[in-house]
């Protein structure tokens, strides 16, 4: 369930960039089917709805792929970070132990 608005200004954020990518789609995709001005108004051509909804669908699965793609990358980084550190620990200790021995 969404955070009521002013609760979550990331979401809110988010949000609005979503409204404006689907008015932006609207324009483009009337200009494509050949409309002229404003775009027709929700409700009012079905097949211009469906449209605009299927290229939405399409930025939205690829805006998502992209989100997990970054996702993943970060989690690597921070893995790669761990092991980074855990081998400075690692040296570290051998260091230790032969400064011991001697």
């Amino acid at each position: 369930l969404a955070p009521p608005p002013g609760v979550d200004s990331d979401f809110d954020n988010r949000v609005s960039l979503m409204k404006e990518q689907k008015v932006y789609l609207r324009k483009q995709v009337w200009a494509q089917l050949g409309g002229d001005g404003e775009p027709a108004p929700p409700g009012v051509v079905p097949s211009f709805d469906k449209a605009v909804e299927e290229a939405f669908g399409k930025v939205r699965h690829v805006k998502s792929a992209e989100t997990q793609a970054t996702n993943e990358k970060k989690a690597e980084a921070e893995a790669k970070t761990f092991d980074f550190d855990a081998d400075v620990a690692a040296e570290m200790a051998r260091l230790e132990n032969e400064l011991r021995a001697e």
